[in-house]
């Protein structure tokens, strides 16, 4: 279960990258010759709280799907299994996340 947990983690982290650069989802098409320009305009400041069923995909998914977007996350992890979220802080503070971007509660 574990392992199966970890791999849809990784996968809702690959898809969610993905959407970094799209608006909507979508590539936006140009109608004839016109110009289209699409404006992400981030929510701000969101504040995500964690549940105990799945923790690490639960906290993945809620995380990268909000900086994806441009936002600011401040995370509660699970209490009952906040080691998790100290191990992704970990990877976190070693990646190439902007800082002050997300912060843990």
């Amino acid at each position: 279960a574990a392992a199966a947990e970890v791999e849809a983690a990784i996968s809702r982290l690959f898809t969610n990258a993905a959407y970094a650069d799209k608006f909507g989802g979508t590539v936006q098409e140009t109608t004839l010759q016109g110009v289209v320009m699409a404006v992400n305009e981030p929510i701000g400041v969101l504040a995500v709280l964690c549940p105990q069923q799945s923790p690490l995909l639960a906290l993945v998914s809620l995380l990268a799907a909000a900086l994806s977007r441009g936002n600011a996350v401040v995370l509660v992890p699970s209490f009952k299994y906040a080691l998790l979220a100290t191990d992704l802080y970990q990877v976190l503070e070693t990646s190439d996340v902007p800082a002050g971007t997300w912060a843990w509660a």
